[in-house]
């Protein structure tokens, strides 16, 4: 271990380097640089390299103490944390989705989402909203309102094998798209859940 000396009340004390970097800084005058370790008192003179490498430890330390208690305090005060901005997210995504559906559709999310995360209900809505627009689509409805439980409760073997085949490649809105078989696998589980 290195030795420093400092002088307190005349006289000069040997301090380790361990306890002059747990000293805590009082005072800096022109002179002199006063700080306290273990209830001492002490003073050294600030042209000495001691002091100016205590100084430059202080400084340092205290900068990154403050940027920690800072970010602290930021994260304490937050409104909300980050998985909850993204839960309310997708929560709004949820509701803009089932906005264009029947009411059966909304009674059936609210019945899930004690069971289910926001993100696995999210994908349920998006793959059955882009189901009910094939529906629509094929039926010639005017839009997924139109749906009722009897139309789907005549959706059978035949209707869900065409639309797998138009899920390998489609059109929309002038864009091609294409799904793998686990896609398509995905989407199907969806209309299975609901």
């Amino acid at each position: 271990k290195s030795r420093d000396m400092l002088t307190t009340s005349g006289t000069t004390v040997a301090m380790s380097s361990l306890q002059a970097r747990s000293a805590i800084t009082e005072e800096i005058s022109e002179n002199c640089l006063l700080f306290r370790c273990r209830g001492n008192t002490f003073k050294t003179s600030q042209n000495s390299g001691f002091t100016k490498k205590v100084y430059t430890f202080f400084v340092n330390s205290s900068i990154i103490i403050i940027s920690y208690i800072i970010n602290f305090w930021r994260f304490l005060m937050a409104e909300y944390t980050y998985q909850q901005q993204i839960d309310m997210k997708n929560l709004e995504l949820i509701r803009n989705i089932c906005n264009d559906m029947p009411d059966f559709i909304n009674r059936f999310f609210r019945g899930i989402q004690q069971t289910t995360s926001t993100r696995s209900r999210l994908g349920y809505a998006r793959d059955i909203k882009h189901f009910f627009e094939y529906i629509v689509e094929q039926k010639q409805l005017n839009s997924m309102k139109e749906i009722t439980l009897d139309m789907l409760s005549q959706v059978d073997t035949e209707f869900i094998e065409i639309y797998m085949d138009y899920l390998q490649m489609y059109e929309k809105d002038g864009r091609i798209y294409t799904n793998e078989k686990p896609t398509i696998k995905r989407k199907l589980s969806s209309l299975s859940v609901s």
